[in-house]
């Protein structure tokens, strides 16, 4: 599962924080608040579609550390 302060690559080579793991108001589903650390942007996406698979059957996000995440 993912967690806070979690670094991930995406799959087109971007890499990511995890700011939060927050759940979804209306659907109750966890979500990942994310930010892109070369940009500071930040996404919001469904837990289970960040730890899906893209197309081509390749991990979306690969782990790669787990450090402080400013917020």
């Amino acid at each position: 599962m993912v967690t806070k302060g979690e670094v991930y690559r995406h799959f087109k080579g971007g890499v990511y924080g995890v700011v939060e793991v927050a759940t979804d108001h209306d659907s109750k589903e966890l979500c990942v608040v994310y930010r892109k650390l070369e940009t500071s942007e930040c996404y919001v996406r469904r837990m289970c579609d960040f730890e899906s698979k893209a197309i081509g059957g390749v991990q979306r996000f690969t782990l790669i550390d787990k450090v402080d995440i400013k917020n």
